[in-house]
């Protein structure tokens, strides 16, 4: 159990009030994002004879506003830690990969709300979810802290987070394969190099690694995209294929890889598959 002076420790040196001028920052732009109202504007063009279309919208245009936002926040409260005022802070980067995504993908999850009511209770739980995202990268900077419980069960909770906002927005825009298969690419090896950045000795083997698990759930998105699942049948079953794979690699990287470990993720991948495809 993790008691306030544990988390005190955790958050050392943290800026509160820049912490909460940051947060609020964003939502404030999350907010005004139902509000804002610009023309439609069709983009098409034409990829290996298939032709493609997007149309630039307010809400697109708001996911590059916000994933800007989120990533000078992020930069902003890394360069008060101590260890930064030490000089000893040289790559932050990694760091905006969680809170970038988070903020995109719940961007794009409040302007599905039509309702008021249901688009209030998105806002107040991304409150929630912005800060806490902001502060777990803080606390991740200092390897002493990286490795307690707290942090690394945080950080965790926040990467699956983010992977089933945005594989469920993906799958529910309904674009064409190679659209959605090359974002659910994107999204996919960004957040697993950021679980794994920490796991290998060099970070180009953790986006290996990554590039790989986003090749395979980009490859499922694709076929998913022929079914007839609903969105949040769609975005489980490539959360759970996420999870199996990471879980796997992660065992590996750790040299705690054996028989018993794969028939355990193989069973919580079947059965689980299984589940979300009888109540889809």
């Amino acid at each position: 159990m993790i008691d306030g002076k544990t988390n005190n420790n955790l958050l050392h040196g943290l800026d509160r009030d820049r912490l909460g001028v940051l947060s609020g920052a964003i939502l404030l732009a999350l907010a005004l994002g139902r509000f804002v109202e610009t023309p439609v504007r069709p983009l098409s063009t034409s990829v290996l004879g298939s032709p493609l279309g997007i149309n630039l919208s307010a809400t697109i245009l708001m996911l590059l506003v916000m994933a800007g936002m989120a990533v000078t926040a992020v930069e902003s409260l890394l360069r008060s830690h101590p260890l930064a005022r030490q000089n000893e802070l040289v790559r932050t980067y990694h760091f905006w990969i969680v809170p970038g995504l988070l903020v995109v993908g719940l961007t794009g999850w409040l302007a599905t709300f039509e309702d008021i009511g249901f688009w209030t209770l998105g806002l107040m739980a991304s409150a929630i979810i912005v800060p806490l995202s902001l502060a777990a990268e803080y606390a991740a900077v200092d390897p002493k802290q990286r490795g307690s419980a707290f942090v690394a069960w945080a950080e965790t909770l926040l990467v699956y987070l983010a992977a089933l906002i945005l594989f469920t927005r993906v799958y529910d825009l309904g674009a064409r394969a190679l659209l959605s298969g090359t974002a659910v690419l994107f999204v996919t090896t960004l957040l697993v190099t950021r679980l794994l950045w920490y796991s290998t000795k060099r970070p180009s083997l953790a986006a290996g690694y990554a590039l790989a698990v986003g090749l395979i759930i980009g490859l499922v998105s694709w076929a998913l995209n022929y079914l007839p699942l609903s969105t949040v049948a769609g975005g489980l079953i490539m959360l759970v294929l996420f999870y199996a794979l990471v879980g796997l690699i992660q065992h590996y990287l750790t040299a705690s890889l054996d028989r018993r470990i794969i028939l355990e993720y193989v069973g919580v991948t079947a059965v689980s598959l299984l589940l979300i495809w009888i109540l889809a």
